[in-house]
């Protein structure tokens, strides 16, 4: 999905996009900031990312948040979810919703899909499984969840991943959320099956936060860098997250 040379996750590292008229819209609060880029089919092709909505949540950095700015960043990240959600399929509180978490569970800036579904509660209409990564089990992971998918009768996919930075400043300072899927283990320069419509049957949407280097950063450095106190960051953007979904998804008063 993404090329060897810009494998970054974040649509905001993309030089090229800052060259070209995309629609892009940014609002400024307390204690983050939203941005919003739409990339049409033209555009696809000339930045080599997929077509969609991507929301950018900016923030000063996971592990050193008060309370107030968890507050605002739940909310701002459980409206912008279910603005996508809606995008997708009407009226999402009422569909059946399959949360997928990606990763390895077993390296911490890895982790962050495991955590997000250990942390929800599943419902009649919200379920939760942590997909892990094709290298355990030796099926691609989109097979996976189209599997689990198709059990469930889920209407619409959520997955949870940790993504990959090319920019040190923007290791666990990022939310990004995308309409259009995912391809895990691409900002480690690995060739995955991309989680998306096409290949699981029903919408996707991902969320997740740069919690290492991207594999082209990582070859010129000559080593890997992850976030500062990566398991706080790990965890307190699980449980942002997670609480984002709930609001969602599970209170439907």
């Amino acid at each position: 999905m993404f090329p060897k040379s810009d494998n970054s996750h974040l649509v905001c590292e993309c030089a090229k996009i800052s060259k070209l008229p995309f629609s892009c819209a940014i609002k400024d609060y307390s204690f983050c900031s939203v941005s919003k880029t739409d990339i049409n089919y033209e555009a696809s092709k000339l930045v080599d990312r997929p077509m969609g909505t991507y929301t950018s949540i900016f923030l000063g950095g996971f592990g050193n948040l008060c309370s107030d700015a968890v507050s605002e960043i739940v909310e701002k990240t459980a409206c912008e979810l279910g603005l996508l959600c809606e995008k997708q399929i009407k009226d999402s509180k009422g569909k059946r919703i399959l949360v997928v978490g990606l990763g390895n569970s077993q390296v911490t800036h890895d982790s962050l899909g495991a955590r997000v579904c250990e942390r929800l509660s599943p419902t009649e209409n919200l379920y939760v499984f942590p997909v892990g990564v094709s290298g355990k089990s030796g099926i691609e992971s989109a097979s996976i969840v189209k599997g689990i998918a198709e059990c469930a009768g889920a209407e619409l996919v959520i997955a949870v991943d940790s993504l990959a930075a090319r920019g040190e400043e923007r290791v666990g300072r990022v939310i990004q959320l995308f309409d259009g899927g995912i391809a895990p283990g691409s900002g480690a320069g690995n060739s995955c099956a991309a989680i998306d419509k096409n290949a699981v049957g029903v919408p996707v949407v991902s969320i997740g936060v740069p919690t290492a280097l991207a594999e082209a950063e990582i070859r010129e450095r000559g080593y890997l860098l992850v976030g500062d106190n990566v398991l706080e960051l790990c965890d307190e953007a699980a449980r942002i997250i997670a609480d984002a979904m709930e609001i969602c998804f599970c209170n439907q008063t």
